[in-house]
């Protein structure tokens, strides 16, 4: 059996956008069976609108709520609350 472990680095993301007053998504791509992956990433950026985009917006799942995560800096980082 192969373990698989990834980093999920939305809450990270998400805070990051808050503390700079940044619009941020969960972008969830559910993939397909023949060539693309399940993939789930942050976009984040200034124009609220671009979010509101349909491409975009249909594609948005809901953000979950973080507690307990020390905001990541220049000097402080931690891969073990984000490793999945």
């Amino acid at each position: 059996m192969r373990l698989v472990y990834h980093l999920d680095l939305s809450p990270v993301v998400q805070q990051l956008a808050d503390r700079f007053g940044l619009a941020a998504a969960l972008i969830i791509n559910p993939g397909d069976e023949e060539r693309v992956s399940r993939s789930v990433w942050m976009l984040a950026t200034r124009e609220r609108a671009f979010l509101a985009q349909p491409a975009i917006a249909a594609r948005t799942g809901l953000r979950p709520a973080y507690t307990g995560l020390r905001m990541w800096t220049d000097d402080y980082t931690n891969l073990l609350q984000v490793l999945r």
